[in-house]
Parts: C-alpha cells; structure tokens; sequence
C-alpha cells in the first residue's frame, strides 16, 4: 500500500459491533492515493518492485535471502550480495523490511 498510497487507520472498530463478534479488534483506515509524480516507486519500476516485494513476503517464516533466492529464481549469491549492497542482513525477515529496503533491494537485483 506504502508504494502507491498514503493509509492512515482513522478508528478502531470492537468486536461488539459484528454479529457473530470476531476474536480481533477491526480498523478504518483512509488511503489516500499518491499522485502518479510523487509515489515512491516510480511507474518504470513498480512491475519490478511488486516482484520484489512478493518474492520478499510470499513465504511466510523464511528469511528474505531464501525467499527472494526462491521467489526470483536467483542464485543464492546474486540475492545476498545485494541484501549486503543495501545492508540488509540475510536473516532478515521480509515482513520488518520498509518501502525504501524494498526499493534499494529492487535496484540492486538483476532484472529476471
């Protein structure tokens, strides 16, 4: 959501007001498109950071160097010489990487 909008959670809605009341508490949140001149991942490279970004998150419990290895189908060198070029340690995991790791990671991995 952070490449092509702004969100910002409005209100929290308790369970009492769903029948049946689920377990969790719910959100509003407002998004807020970006202007095409101003989102954060530029249109030339949003097909490419999407494939990043699902490549990063698609596996849940694995660390980024492994799912972007599987996910891109890149040799495990290739991913963590550019996890190292953006700093990124390997066992990291995708779910606490932010939109600029995912856009330095986008540029330093090769074009599949």
């Amino acid at each position: 959501v952070q490449a092509q909008a702004r969100a910002k959670m409005c209100f929290k809605v308790l369970p009492g007001a769903f029948r049946p009341p689920p377990k969790v508490t719910s959100a509003v949140v407002r998004v807020d498109p970006f202007p095409a001149a101003t989102a954060p991942v530029p249109p030339e490279l949003r097909e490419r950071f999407m494939s990043v970004v699902r490549a990063a998150l698609g596996q849940r419990r694995k660390t980024v160097a492994n799912a972007l290895t599987r996910g891109l189908d890149l040799p495990p060198e290739v991913v963590k010489q550019a996890l190292a070029a953006c700093g990124i340690p390997p066992a990291t995991r995708g779910e606490t990487l932010g939109i600029g790791d995912f856009l330095s990671l986008t540029a330093a991995l090769p074009d599949g």
